[in-house]
């Protein structure tokens, strides 16, 4: 009885876990924008030739994609009891 209010809690959920994986994340975020400054790529537009220029389309379009999807989700909402109406033939 007592081992189920003291079991352990999923990976995700401990704070160690999650302060380890934040880490992770900033460290790999910095990581590539040093990359950046070091790996010169082949640019197609003139503007990516600025460091750390991808870093911010790519922050922009993932704006943009989530505002997107937010409208979309205004568009596409049903009323609350649609399934409840007797309309039907």
């Amino acid at each position: 009885m007592s081992s189920e209010s003291k079991s352990k809690p999923p990976f995700w959920e401990s704070a160690r876990n999650r302060k380890l994986m934040w880490t992770i994340l900033y460290a790999s975020c910095a990581l590539t924008l040093v990359m950046e400054l070091f790996v010169h790529a082949e640019h197609h537009f003139h503007f990516m030739e600025y460091p750390f220029s991808s870093a911010v389309v790519g922050f922009g379009m993932c704006t943009l994609m989530i505002i997107a999807a937010k409208g979309l989700g205004y568009v596409l909402k049903k009323k609350e009891h649609f399934y409840d109406e007797d309309d039907r033939i």
